[in-house]
């Protein structure tokens, strides 16, 4: 998993995994939920003189500015529920979600709040897609070519 310090609305997120070769984040089991809050929480800073990068794989950016503490913990997922109201997708595969994380009560912002994000504990929230305050959370997407593994 991998993001940055950089906080956009969930268009923009998106298009900034892509950008750099990305796909933005799928978690498709409470294992995976579970390494991807342990690393956003290992990795976290609230301190200037620290990096803010997140990455299991690399750190993006090794000096970032200092971001609320609220707004910083907070990662867009690559999901929505555009195609049918409470039923959330993975934008890049078109499946509807096999897990998820909503806490109890969510998602529950109706036709309005239609983009998935997982805050650094784990729990999953439904927002508004036009919420500028959030950071892209991406994956390496890796294929078999000719037997091998490749990013």
């Amino acid at each position: 998993m991998l993001s940055s310090a950089f906080q956009s609305n969930w268009y923009d997120s998106m298009q900034w995994c892509q950008a750099r070769g990305y796909e933005p984040a799928r978690i498709d089991s409470a294992a995976e939920n579970q390494i991807v809050a342990n690393t956003l929480n290992q990795q976290f800073c609230e301190s200037a003189r620290h990096s803010c990068g997140f990455s299991l794989l690399r750190t993006v950016e090794s000096h970032l500015p200092h971001f609320s503490a609220a707004s910083s913990r907070v990662f867009w997922l690559g999901a929505s529920d555009w195609g049918q109201e409470g039923q959330f997708y993975w934008l890049r595969t078109g499946q509807r979600f096999t897990y998820h994380n909503f806490v109890p009560g969510y998602p529950n912002g109706g036709p309005a709040e239609s983009c998935a994000y997982v805050w650094g504990d784990g729990n999953w929230y439904d927002q508004y897609c036009t919420v500028a305050e959030v950071r892209p959370l991406c994956q390496v997407v890796t294929r078999l070519e000719g037997g091998s593994i490749v990013e």
